[in-house]
């Protein structure tokens, strides 16, 4: 038997969630599993990072990893093979006049949107008008909301 046989490592097929870092992957690997007590089927998610040497996967792909050395802090896991490539969304070519509005189109975005605040006019009902400082909170003293 040759001596560079590692044993049995294990495989995950799991789906891309980053490719941000440099030559990492973040892989999210669902799992499923009885609750010991209620025997219930409980879903759960376990999140590996993953290491990509080309850098070919990308985000929302589905790979298989393979556990192996210890390669940083976190990452355990290299990426074997992309076992179904997500599919990639076209870029849409956005044209200059949709980017600037004209006069009349922010009028009407203007009236359509609800305004944060309400008119100063309209009082709100149950809330106080004036708010007591903080030093006056002692007992006996006056304050704003026992004054008449």
């Amino acid at each position: 038997m040759p001596s560079n046989v590692r044993g049995n490592r294990k495989e995950r097929v799991g789906v891309v969630t980053s490719d941000k870092m440099d030559k990492t992957i973040t892989v999210k690997v669902d799992w499923v599993t009885h609750h010991p007590v209620y025997k219930k089927l409980m879903r759960r998610a376990t999140k590996f990072k993953a290491h990509d040497e080309k850098e070919s996967a990308s985000l929302g792909d589905t790979v298989k990893i393979r556990e192996t050395r210890p390669l940083s802090k976190t990452k355990r896991w290299i990426l074997i093979e992309i076992v179904k490539k997500a599919p990639s969304v076209p870029a849409v070519p956005v044209a200059e006049e949709a980017t600037v509005p004209t006069e009349k189109a922010r009028s009407k975005t203007a009236a359509a949107a609800p305004t944060a605040q309400p008119p100063s006019h309209v009082k709100r009902v149950g809330a106080p008008t004036v708010q007591p400082p903080s030093h006056a909170k002692r007992v006996g003293a006056p304050t704003a909301q026992t004054k008449e």
